[in-house]
């Protein structure tokens, strides 16, 4: 019987492309699909690279897959977690390519989440100058955004992904079968991901969100495949139009100039990407009242958006929706103005999509509750001036000013150099809620 899958197709600027098959069980295909590649070579070697949580449910039967289909291939196991992407880590990677004889011919393939596809990324961009990179991505999150793209990084302690290239892969995988093994903490992080995508994307796609929340907490198969594709045909809209983030690209950080900061005052470990970037989107959202005008009705319904994903509030929450005409007041004309040639409607692009066959995937029944007290404990003791200082290292920043991607309603954003003041303000303002909901 066939496999259901979706397939979109990448169409770059300079001509090249690349495919992204979607489906539950589309792995069983890989080595059809290598095939189909003229620039994979059966002589020389496919090397895996996955991590500690995943290779042991994966890497062995994909490798017996592969060799039987003709294939060479070695495996680099790295540890699990984000303190991987590090230039160490990176260096050893590149001494067992060394060891194992990998050459300009040969293929990396990443089985893994976002810390596996940036690093993997990152290796193959800089190996012998550039070799090509397969992801075939195992969590939510790589599959709803880090797998497309071309962004690779590996972190220093000043911030997330100040190191990296731009380097496409030539083809992308995402077997859903693979999110049975997915922890529900690592659902979330997909969580965060699609909600900035819906937001930031189109009325459409916001409310279909709304309207089939209950359903992707639940992981039903079909709307997971449908979210992964919706989230991957924005993307690649996007990506197509600014493949270097020298524009419109840069939508796709809503609410990580604050997520990352988080995430860097708490060491990168205390608390999920997901909910980093969850706590970005409520910042994000209720600056934007003050910054662009934004209205408290669209603010409320990115929170309960959030929430009906299981991703709880840490700071901004119903203590209120925006500042008293008094702070307003010592901060007017904070604003500094939208950067020229800011996009504030939906994106477009050549993504094209096809869906084929008639086999539903079978998914995992999961727990629907996703409440994450020790997130909240985390960053308890987090001050408006640490976070601050941390988005200094923003790579959006020129100028003196921070810069934030803010949107006024689906679909419609821009990003906005704001003041410093009005930026401290609103973090005081997330420090004395969160103290607050500690309480």
């Amino acid at each position: 019987m066939a496999i259901k899958s979706t397939k979109l197709e990448l169409i770059l600027s300079d001509g090249k492309n690349y495919d992204i098959r979607i489906g539950s069980g589309v792995l069983n295909g890989l080595c059809e699909t290598l095939g189909s590649l003229q620039s994979v070579s059966k002589d020389s070697l496919l090397v895996i690279i996955s991590d500690s949580n995943v290779a042991p449910f994966y890497a062995s039967n994909l490798r017996l897959a592969l060799e039987a289909g003709g294939y060479k291939t070695a495996l680099i196991t790295i540890a699990a977690g984000e303190q991987s992407k590090d230039i160490k880590v990176a260096t050893e990677i590149w001494n067992a390519l060394a060891a194992k004889g990998a050459n300009r011919r040969s293929t990396i393939l990443a089985l893994g989440g976002g810390v596996v596809g940036d690093l993997a990324g990152f290796v193959a961009s800089t190996w012998m100058r550039g070799i090509n990179v397969v992801h075939v991505p195992t969590s939510l999150l790589a599959m709803v955004d880090s797998s497309v793209g071309g962004k690779t990084g590996i972190d220093l302690p000043a911030g997330k992904n100040l190191v990296g290239s731009f380097h496409q892969p030539i083809h992308v995988l995402c077997d859903i079968d693979l999110l049975k093994t997915l922890p529900h903490n690592q659902w979330q992080c997909g969580f965060a991901e699609i909600a900035k995508s819906a937001i930031i994307d189109s009325l459409d796609f916001f409310h279909w969100l709304q309207a089939n929340c209950a359903s992707l907490v639940a992981h039903e198969p079909q709307v997971v495949r449908e979210v992964v594709a919706r989230s991957l045909a924005f993307k690649g809209r996007v990506v197509v139009r600014d493949e270097r983030e020298s524009g419109i690209r840069e939508c796709l950080n809503y609410g990580h100039t604050f997520g990352h900061a988080l995430e860097k005052v708490t060491g990168f470990s205390a608390i999920s990407h997901g909910q980093a970037v969850a706590e970005g989107i409520r910042f994000a959202a209720r600056l934007a009242i003050e910054a662009i005008g934004s209205s408290e009705k669209f603010a409320n319904e990115q929170d309960d958006l959030l929430l009906a994903l299981g991703l709880e509030r840490l700071g901004l929450n119903q203590l209120g929706n925006s500042l008293s005409d008094k702070q307003v007041g010592a901060v007017s004309g904070a604003v500094t103005g939208a950067v020229t040639g800011a996009v504030t409607d939906t994106v477009s692009g050549a993504v094209s999509g096809t869906v084929s066959g008639t086999k539903d995937c079978v998914g995992a029944d999961f727990a629907a509750n996703f409440k994450d007290n020790n997130a909240a404990n985390s960053v308890r003791n987090i001050g408006a001036d640490d976070l601050f200082n941390a988005m200094l290292s923003d790579k959006k920043n020129f100028g003196g000013s921070l810069r934030f991607v803010l949107a006024n309603e689906p679909g419609n954003w821009q990003t906005v150099a704001v003041d410093a003041d009005l930026v401290k303000i609103y973090l005081l303002y997330w420090e004395q809620a969160q103290h607050t909901l500690a309480c």
